[in-house]
């Protein structure tokens, strides 16, 4: 599942091609651009240039449309964050008293 991460709405257009978006694609409902480095699978924060891929290019807004060669479109597991919420509970319950 592909959603923009700007407007957290899902992009079903994008199934059909497999998430590829031109550099100048917009959403469709908050006509934010997808080619962004938020929209990216490898946009990590914790990273040296907030991202997991080794790019000499220096990004200055991560939420504008940019020339960005290695960018591929985060799909979203429905199922992800479930098994950290889980988890999350289970260490909780572990120091409740």
């Amino acid at each position: 599942m592909y959603i923009c991460q700007n407007c957290k709405h899902e992009l079903p257009e994008l199934e059909d091609v497999r998430g590829k978006v031109g550099r100048q694609e917009v959403c469709s409902h908050c006509y934010s651009d997808l080619h962004s480095c938020l929209n990216c699978r490898f946009h990590d924060e914790s990273y040296n240039n907030e991202c997991r891929e080794d790019s000499r290019a220096f990004i200055r807004e991560r939420d504008k449309s940019n020339f960005c060669a290695a960018f591929e479109f985060k799909n979203e597991d429905p199922d992800d964050g479930g098994e950290e919420i889980d988890a999350k509970s289970q260490l909780g319950s572990l120091f409740d008293l």
